[in-house]
């Protein structure tokens, strides 16, 4: 599945993760890059605070 395909313009957050959330993946793609995953789930953010806080909120995880 692709999480952020290479035509967006600008950078984009992710987070990838399976239905009980005991696999979970995320990250940021730089503009015109592709990002892809094999998890079923998967949202994007297009700033950088909400990632941070679904992050936090959803899945208890504080990136370094």
């Amino acid at each position: 599945m692709i999480v952020v395909d290479k035509s967006v313009k600008q950078i984009m957050w992710w987070i990838t993760y399976n239905e009980d959330k005991s696999i979970v993946d995320y990250g940021e793609t730089e503009p015109e890059q592709q990002t892809e995953t094999g998890l079923p789930l998967c949202l994007v953010y297009d700033n950088e605070q909400s990632w941070l806080e679904a992050l936090y909120n959803d899945f208890n995880i504080i990136p370094e």
